[in-house]
């Protein structure tokens, strides 16, 4: 079970990592300038706990100064 940070975030997009990996981006539900909470973590099925999935954050997406998000098919890549 994936647990969000809060219970009113949603997770806006998912990519496929590997068969046992994925990136996951939770948002808050604001957007644009309002949007105060958007991070990208990865999670790994072979790490799950109590039924709970373990999260990784991997970039804070309001935070960072520039961040080049890359989508294919099956993959998610983040340039600094």
């Amino acid at each position: 079970q994936y647990q969000l940070s809060d219970p009113d975030f949603a997770i806006g997009d998912m990519a496929v990592i590997n068969e046992h990996e994925y990136l996951i981006i939770e948002r808050d539900r604001n957007e644009g300038d309002q949007a105060q909470f958007k991070k990208v973590f990865k999670i790994d099925f072979r790490k799950q706990t109590d039924d709970v999935l373990n999260k990784e954050p991997i970039a804070d997406l309001i935070k960072e100064y520039v961040i080049l998000i890359v989508y294919t098919l099956h993959f998610l890549k983040i340039i600094k």
